[in-house]
């Protein structure tokens, strides 16, 4: 199992700034621009095996895109993401949504993902 870190338990929606592929079961694939509802608190660094050093545990909320495939998501949605593809996602004044990468401060309007 992870070692989980736990912390007051509370939501923060994020957008995938990139793709990511599931490594294995209770992994969550995303595409980019999908908003994804995490469990603030519930991280977990990645093992040996893993692509990325840390993890976030979270919900698929949204997928604005199709897959490559024209497929939209199934199944229960809930998974471990790389903390590194998501950036917190926030709305300036007039309501135009804005995603905010914590760890450099660097910030991008949604509209703007490639």
């Amino acid at each position: 199992g992870r070692d989980v870190e736990q912390r007051p338990a509370g939501r923060q929606l994020m957008v995938a700034v990139e793709g990511y592929t599931a490594e294995a079961d209770g992994y969550l694939t995303v595409l980019q621009g999908d908003h994804v509802e995490i469990f603030l608190g519930v991280d977990a660094p990645g093992d040996e095996a893993s692509s990325f050093d840390m993890y976030s545990f979270g919900k698929l909320r949204l997928r604005p895109r199709q897959g490559r495939d024209g497929s939209k998501p199934a199944g229960d949605f809930l998974g471990w993401v790389p903390s590194a593809v998501l950036w917190e996602r926030y709305a300036d004044s007039k309501g135009a949504p804005w995603l905010y990468e914590a760890s450099t401060g660097r910030w991008n309007y949604e509209a703007e993902l490639a």
